[in-house]
């Protein structure tokens, strides 16, 4: 505490850096709710995204996926092209589990950001667990070997796919396209 005292005295107060290091160190000494408390005030005062970000994290850790969402909706209305808030809203709507909602959300990244690996792993996993929905596996692992035609993760899903179409044809060149 002595410490984080000489720290936090050592910053001008009227700053985002202040705040930002007053939640962390409040973090560190095990005052999350305290912290909470800092960054929503901080918050109230000036919508900064360096606080919606320190929010946004101390939700996730302390496990708060809708504040998570919320606070990355927040940061996205204002740069929709924010990766890490995309990659923080798409975690804890998986966390969560409703499934249309993160079928929106991913609708809305890709929108946003098309080359978005992320995303299109997700709709994968939503394919293949919730819907077995072959084709829409299909389109997203071509959509990722698009962007990287050596990801072997997609290669292998893409083979599942057209074995589970019936594209046998397909399959072959594939084996043969990820022995190479």
């Amino acid at each position: 505490p002595d410490i984080s005292n000489q720290i936090i005295s050592s910053i001008p107060e009227a700053t985002p850096e202040y705040t930002k290091t007053l939640i962390k160190i409040k973090r560190a000494l095990g005052d999350n709710d305290g912290a909470m408390e800092t960054a929503i005030a901080a918050l109230e005062e000036k919508p900064d995204h360096g606080v919606m970000f320190a929010i946004l994290r101390l939700s996730w850790d302390l496990g708060s996926m809708e504040d998570v969402v919320i606070y990355s909706e927040k940061i996205l209305s204002d740069k929709p092209t924010q990766p890490v808030a995309h990659r923080f809203r798409l975690r804890a709507l998986v966390k969560i589990g409703d499934v249309k909602r993160i079928e929106t959300a991913i609708s809305d990244t890709l929108n946003y950001l098309p080359d978005f690996i992320e995303a299109h792993r997700v709709m994968i996993d939503i394919g293949f667990h919730e819907f077995e929905d072959w084709t829409m596996v299909k389109n997203h692992c071509e959509s990722i070997l698009h962007i990287d035609p050596t990801d072997r993760r997609s290669l292998c899903h893409l083979i599942h796919s057209q074995l589970k179409l019936g594209n046998f044809g397909e399959v072959a060149d594939l084996i043969t396209k990820s022995t190479n």
